[in-house]
């Protein structure tokens, strides 16, 4: 079977290399296994299952990112709907080399 850990073995130690931190982390990093019903490291699965389970790690990160993102645009809409209605003169602007818009209220002075 081959696994993250036979792999990391072949590609440093057996050339005298140190295995990079952030891999030797990643392979011992436990991960629940529902097909088998318990915790293992991600090293010692089969390379196969853990790149499955990196694929559906993605797809889930993904898709919660795009409910995010719809979630902020509702917001946006409803904030830009207000803005029509808002009895406060105002203007915007935006920054020249970025996205950033900034709105300035126009409160009268009191005299």
């Amino acid at each position: 079977m081959i696994t993250l850990n036979k792999i990391l073995a072949k590609t440093y130690k057996s050339k005298g290399k140190i295995i990079p931190i952030d891999l030797k982390k990643l392979a011992d990093t436990q991960h629940y296994s529902n097909s088998k019903d318990m915790c293992m490291e991600y090293g010692e699965m089969n390379f196969t299952h853990f790149i499955r389970c990196l694929r559906k790690q993605i797809k889930t990160f993904e898709k919660e990112e795009k409910e995010k993102e719809i979630v902020r645009n509702q917001k946006y809409r409803e904030w830009e709907k207000w803005l029509d209605t808002c009895p406060i003169d105002w203007h915007s602007s935006r920054h020249p080399s970025s996205e950033i818009e900034t709105i300035n209220f126009e409160i009268p002075s009191s005299k």
